[in-house]
């Protein structure tokens, strides 16, 4: 009995790759299609976290760093040390070059994020990241975070004009946009990198850029571009946006919104085609109606997901035949009501949910209803009565499969 418990710590080798992919995969860091409510501020812990789990994994033993050592290539956090990694990679590809049967690590990378300190230019000498890049054909995802004193000491310099890579099967580009490094061009200007990424299909855009910057006279196509994501943006960086081509655009999410009513500027240019908007638990939403200008400018619109307690009521002025879905994140703002159950609460969840009459909505079927503190909401008799107006119009409450309701 002995003998055989001491003989099923020895797995076979598949069974632990499994283990490790179940205890290091996060899907959500590499997702190029719509997820509703997916926080990216969330995304940068858990890659933290990953990489962490990752680095113990290969510093076990000499078995689990051969068996871990392709998950710890597929993302890489290119912010020090790339001189080394470049000299790594760049003697696996020539080791392939002699003998076809050696596995160069650089195809392994899916997931690369690029520090803005490691694209600084401060002498004309090539860089060391890009080409890491250039040794990675089979990068999937590219992040640029944003530059801030707490990743850096001393702010990088941008001298020198930027060299840029081949991103052939790129399908997600996070840009936090930098004046500074925007200057160099290359790798670290927007536009070059999107005229190099024909399978784009996930843009998400942060910083502020400034109107030096503005490059209204060129026009790239992304082709297979599906879902644009405006994080923190400026009104300048937006109507940037606005001069790209996005034939296949049809998901758009605002995580926060810029000031001065430059969101219409998306919903000008894009919304014909527009099926589904998502926008975040931003104050801003909550001060002004940005659902009916929504509803107007996207005549073709089948979803619209929104923080049900940052969002203003709307006032729809139109009838629109093609909205089916209306999703509702419960996450609270205390700055609507001190008491998550309290009659602000209730007047804002009642405000939203008549706003969307069946005459003038005469598609919609059903409420999908995101977030934990539902389970807290229905408990009250009101929630109740809601549900029974609802289905009385042909409609439905439905909780989302991914909200557990303690």
């Amino acid at each position: 009995m002995a003998q055989h418990s001491r003989s099923s710590l020895y797995l076979p080798p598949e069974l632990w790759i499994e283990v490790f992919r179940f205890a290091t995969h996060c899907p959500r860091l590499y997702a190029a299609k719509y997820e509703p409510f997916q926080d990216a501020c969330g995304e940068e812990s858990e890659h933290d976290i990953t990489l962490a789990v990752k680095y113990a994994i290969v510093l076990v033993c000499k078995q689990w760093r051969a068996l871990g050592m392709e998950m710890l290539y597929e993302d890489l956090r290119i912010a020090r040390g790339t001189s080394v990694l470049k000299d790594v990679l760049e003697e696996d590809d020539e080791m392939c070059t002699k003998n076809p049967r050696t596995v160069a690590r650089g195809r392994w990378v899916r997931r690369a994020e690029l520090a803005y300190t490691q694209s600084a230019t401060p002498t004309p000498s090539p860089m060391p990241a890009l080409d890491i890049l250039k040794h990675c054909p089979r990068l999937e995802v590219l992040v640029r975070p944003a530059l801030t004193w707490e990743r850096v000491t001393q702010l990088p310099s941008f001298e020198y004009p930027a060299d840029a890579a081949p991103l052939p099967l790129l399908k997600r580009l996070d840009w936090w946009h930098d004046n500074e490094a925007a200057r160099t061009g290359g790798i670290n200007s927007l536009d070059e990198v999107l005229s190099r990424t024909p399978k784009l299909e996930y843009l998400s855009l942060a910083g502020n850029m400034s109107l030096s910057l503005l490059r209204q006279q060129r026009h790239i196509q992304l082709s297979a571009l599906k879902l644009l994501r405006l994080r923190k943006v400026n009104a300048i960086l937006i109507r940037q946006a606005c001069m790209l081509s996005l034939p296949s655009l049809t998901h758009v999410i605002v995580d926060a919104s810029p000031p001065n009513q430059a969101l219409e500027n998306i919903w000008e240019t894009f919304g014909s085609d527009i099926r589904c908007v998502e926008l975040g638990a931003h104050l801003r939403f909550i001060v002004e109606d940005n659902l009916s200008i929504i509803v107007s400018s996207c005549p073709r619109l089948s979803e619209l997901n929104y923080y049900i307690f940052f969002t203003a009521r709307p006032r729809f002025v139109a009838p629109h035949p093609s909205l089916k879905r209306v999703g509702l994140h419960a996450h609270y703002n205390m700055a609507l009501s001190p008491n998550e159950t309290g009659d602000e609460t209730w007047k804002q969840i009642e405000d939203h949910v008549d706003a969307y009459c069946p005459e003038s909505f005469p598609s919609l079927q059903e409420f999908v209803l995101y977030g934990q503190n539902w389970g807290q909401i229905r408990q009250d008799s009101r929630f109740w009565a809601l549900e029974e107006k609802v289905r009385a119009q042909g409609r439905r409450l439905v909780i989302d499969t991914m909200t557990s309701w303690a």
